[in-house]
This record gives C-alpha cells, sequence and structure tokens, in this order.
C-alpha cells in the first residue's frame, strides 16, 4: 500500500522553461495570457510566440536557418502550410479516429493545463524575502570543490555525526576510508545552478561555507543521508552592469522557482491528503515483467508502433520479440484488478487507457532492473496525482486560457499535418527520396502542392504583417525538452513542407 502524503511532482522541476514559452509574446487580457496573433488560418491561427518557439526551439532545416527576410517567409510558409495540410485531413481518416492520437491531443492539452495551474496556484504567489535574495547573490558566483558520500541508514549518520563533533582533526576521507571506501573518496564542483538539489544549495548558497567545513547529514530520501566536506572554491565576480542585472535576475528566478515549488507541494498535499493507492499484488509482479519490456529499451523503439501504424515505417526488429511476447501477455490479464484507489478498483485495461494520455514519467533517469519494480510504483503513484491536479485544473477552467488551446491546436495540427505529407508522398512515389534529399523533393513536388492550397485557401488566409517585420531568429540550433513530465518535447519538429519565400495569398489581417 502506498498511501499519499505531499506528492513529490513530475512536472515542478522543470517546467519553468515552459511556462516562459507559454508567455513569451503575449498581451494581458482580464488576467490571462493572449498570445498575439501572427497569422489566421480558417479556425486556426499561429501566434507570434508559437513562430518563434517553432523556429527557435527545434532545429531549421538548412534552407531557412538564418534571420534574412527570406528565412522568416520559409518558416511563416511552412507554419502555414502545416496548418492547409491539416485542414485536408478528413474526419474519417484513421489517424483522427484513432484513440491513440485523440488519448496524445488531450494529454498535450492538460499537460498544458497542470503547467498553468502551477503558475497560477504557485508560481505568482511567491513573495521573496530581499535580505535573503541579497545573501544569495553575494555568493551565487562561487563553484565549490567538495568531497561527499551518502549512508544509507540513520543510525549510523548520527554516528558519523556525533564523531566529527567530537574531533577537530577527522576529515570526511578519513570517515569514507573507515567505512570500507576502496577507491578515493568522491569529489565534485557544486555551483549555483538550477539543477543542483535544494537542500545542498541551501547549505553552500544561503551563507558562506567555510574551506574544510563538513557539512552533513542532509537527508534527501528515508534512505539517502549526504555528507560532504568543503575543499575550498572559486568566485566569479560580476562588474558591468548588465551582468549584474543578469545575475540579479538568475538568483531571483531560482528562489522564485524554488519557493513555488515548496507552495505548489503543499498544496498538492491538501489535494491527496488521505488517498491511497494498494496493488495486487499478482497482477503488480505479471505487469512489473510486462512494463519492463516496454520501458528498459530505447526512445526510439518506443516510436516504433506508432510509426508503423500511420506511417508505414518498419521497426527495427531489435527486442521486437520480447515487446510482442509482453503485449500478448498484457492481454491475458486486461480486466484483472490492478490497484484501487479509495475504494474503486482499476483493472489493467483502466492504467492502459489512463497511459495513452499521460504516459509514465521515472523519477529516476537510471535504476537497475531490481529497483523498476519501485520507480513502477513511484510512477503510478505520480501519475494518479497528476489525474487529481488535473480534474481540478478542469474545474478552474484551465482548459478553455488561450495558451493552453493553442498548445493542443499546435500539437494536433502538427500530427495531422505529418500525417497528410506522409499520405501524399506515397501517392507521388516518392517516400524514399524524401528521407535522403528532401529540399529536392520540395522543389520538385511539395511546393507546388502547397502553392495550390495557398491558392485553394486564400480567401481564408490572413497575415499580421507588422508583427512579422518586428520579429527577429537566432542562428543558433537548439532542441528544447523539459524533463520530468509526460511528454518532454515542448514544440512539434519543424514542418519540413516547403522552401517557398513568396508571401503571395491570404490578406493583411486588420488591427484588432
Amino acid at each position: 500500500m502506498i498511501q499519499f502524503a505531499r506528492k513529490r511532482s513530475a512536472e515542478i522541476f522543470s517546467v519553468f522553461l515552459a511556462l516562459l514559452a507559454f508567455q513569451g509574446c503575449s498581451r494581458k487580457t482580464e488576467g490571462e495570457a493572449t498570445p498575439e496573433v501572427l497569422a489566421r488560418i480558417g479556425d486556426r491561427v499561429i501566434t507570434v510566440d508559437e513562430f518563434m518557439r517553432r523556429a527557435e526551439y527545434t532545429i531549421r532545416p538548412p534552407y531557412c536557418r538564418q534571420n534574412t527576410a527570406i528565412d522568416k517567409k520559409i518558416v511563416l510558409n511552412s507554419l502555414v502550410a502545416e496548418k492547409l495540410l491539416a485542414l485536408e485531413s478528413d474526419e474519417k481518416d484513421p489517424l483522427r479516429q484513432s484513440e491513440i492520437f485523440q488519448s496524445f491531443v488531450r494529454g498535450r492539452k492538460e499537460q498544458a493545463m497542470r503547467q498553468w495551474f502551477f503558475m497560477e496556484q504557485a508560481y505568482k504567489k511567491v513573495k521573496l524575502d530581499e535580505q535573503e535574495t541579497a545573501s544569495v547573490f553575494n555568493l551565487a558566483g562561487r563553484k565549490y570543490q567538495v568531497k561527499y558520500f551518502n549512508v544509507r541508514d540513520s543510525a549510523l549518520a548520527a554516528e558519523i555525526r556525533q564523531k566529527l563533533d567530537a574531533s577537530d582533526t577527522l576529515s570526511l576521507a578519513h570517515v569514507y576510508e573507515s567505512l570500507g571506501g576502496k577507491d578515493q573518496i568522491p569529489e565534485r564542483e557544486v555551483k549555483f545552478d538550477l539543477e543542483e538539489d535544494r537542500l545542498i544549495e541551501d547549505a553552500l548558497f544561503r551563507q558562506p561555507a567555510q574551506k574544510g567545513q563538513i557539512i552533513g547529514p542532509i537527508r534527501f530520501e528515508k534512505d539517502q543521508h549526504f555528507f560532504m566536506q568543503v575543499d575550498g572554491w572559486t568566485d566569479t565576480r560580476v562588474i558591468s552592469d548588465q551582468d549584474i542585472a543578469q545575475r540579479w535576475k538568475d538568483v531571483r528566478e531560482r528562489l522564485t522557482r524554488r519557493e513555488s515549488e515548496i507552495i505548489w507541494g503543499r498544496y498538492i498535499g491538501r489535494i491527496m491528503k488521505g488517498k491511497k493507492v494498494e496493488f495486487n499484488p499478482d497482477i503488480f509482479y505479471k505487469m512489473v515483467d510486462i512494463m519492463a519490456a516496454k520501458y528498459l529499451f530505447s526512445e526510439q523503439q518506443k516510436k516504433d508502433a506508432f510509426n508503423e501504424k500511420f506511417w508505414d515505417k518498419k521497426p527495427d526488429m531489435t527486442d521486437q520479440e520480447q515487446i510482442m511476447s509482453a503485449l500478448n501477455e498484457e492481454e491475458k490479464i486486461l480486466d484483472s484488478p490492478f490497484y484501487t484507489l479509495d475504494g474503486k478498483t482499476w483493472t489493467v485495461r483502466d492504467f492502459r487507457t489512463a497511459l495513452l494520455s499521460h504516459p509514465l514519467v521515472f523519477r529516476n533517469r537510471k535504476f537497475s532492473r531490481s529497483e523498476f519494480p519501485e520507480q513502477l510504483k513511484l510512477a503510478i503513484v505520480d501519475m494518479i496525482a497528476d489525474q487529481h491536479i488535473t480534474q481540478e485544473a478542469y474545474r478552474k477552467k484551465m482548459d478553455r486560457i488561450p495558451a493552453v488551446i493553442q498548445n493542443a491546436h499546435m500539437w494536433e495540427d502538427a500530427v495531422l499535418a505529418g500525417y497528410i505529407r506522409q499520405k501524399k508522398l506515397k501517392e507521388m512515389g516518392v517516400e524514399e527520396e524524401f528521407t535522403k534529399t528532401p529540399l529536392t523533393v520540395l522543389s520538385r513536388h511539395l511546393n507546388a502542392y502547397v502553392d495550390s492550397l495557398q491558392t485553394a485557401y486564400s480567401d481564408r488566409i490572413e497575415i499580421n504583417i507588422g508583427a512579422f517585420d518586428h520579429i527577429e531568429l537566432t542562428r543558433i540550433d537548439m532542441f528544447v525538452t523539459q524533463d520530468n513530465v509526460p511528454y518532454p518535447i515542448i514544440v512539434p519538429s519543424f514542418p519540413v513542407l516547403t522552401s517557398e519565400h513568396r508571401l503571395d495569398y491570404g490578406k493583411v489581417m486588420e488591427k484588432e
């Protein structure tokens, strides 16, 4: 049995970047973000924010990678073409009818709802202590060199602390050696960083540490007690006004994020208070074997089933027999009780349906096969908690927020456009050629097809030329993701649909 107390949210640790992405180029109306519209295609829109993210949060093709007027026009044409291809999809298309696709779009929307909920419920409520912020600012340039180790026994951790307090000469390396450490005590660098653990950060950056100081035990989990000794540090000073302002900004953002996580954790604790999940042992361990076969292989293999069904791409057969065997075993127990939550029984079928819109998120990125059962339980618990958060978000009408709606439309249209493109390539007999020389296929085939759609839909297309002229793009290739969320990729891949730069369709959007 697992009882909910405070859920370790699967999203609060990496949500900040996505929230900034939602807000990026927005105006405010009645307290909500109203994205600035760059183009309108039928009932769909492309916002300035979406244009920027689609161009800069993924890798653009070589033919539009710069920041010239031509590159920007190709990007805009490509995004408009994506909407046009999505409009060409028929409601009876197998993809639209697919439960997998429908659940994916809903899952994307609900993840955005939870992220917006976090911002409203926690991030915006943070009020920083200015004195504390100044103290952290003064130490934020330090890079500490520390020795460290973990012990898993709380009594042993307390005994080590007593020995350290009783001696002025005992070093952490000596303690490590006395505990049977065969190699040298581990060493690492610690800096004020978004990835650093909160407790370590508190110990080193809230107040000055001293050389030789031994800190700990810091209790991370019930069986992890951390000790570290400060060997020294370097300090990067900021001198220019620009650098000083940037460090203040970084410190405030980091502390705001930290405090918002605490507020959010308390809120989730209230939502989940008293709830408990009990696993059916027999079915659980059968599911451990089944889920291990599904999850303990490469990300590429995870995409194969979807690709094979809708894009006619053949999967790599490595480990496929094991995966198929696991799926067959799952079919045998679909109606068996998997776990109960507050008296309600969830079957394996119920669980599998839930996964369609909320893939499991494992708290640890790397773990052994023997650790998989415990990691699976934690991932399921986090999924259940997210379901309750989602219910609260719906109750507060987070599904009606413009940025949330726009995010769901972006993903829906991107997948539909990819599906239609694949059908067209197949009709043209250039599928294989497209994978090898996409620019050639664009020039000879797809450009003309997109041109025909621009003409056909021209009276339903509007372009905000004023907003478009003010956009500046970087030349840096990035592929931006979030950690610890069901859907880690922030934006779809760039739509390779046209290399044309002419804007000879639609009409100029009137000022709203």
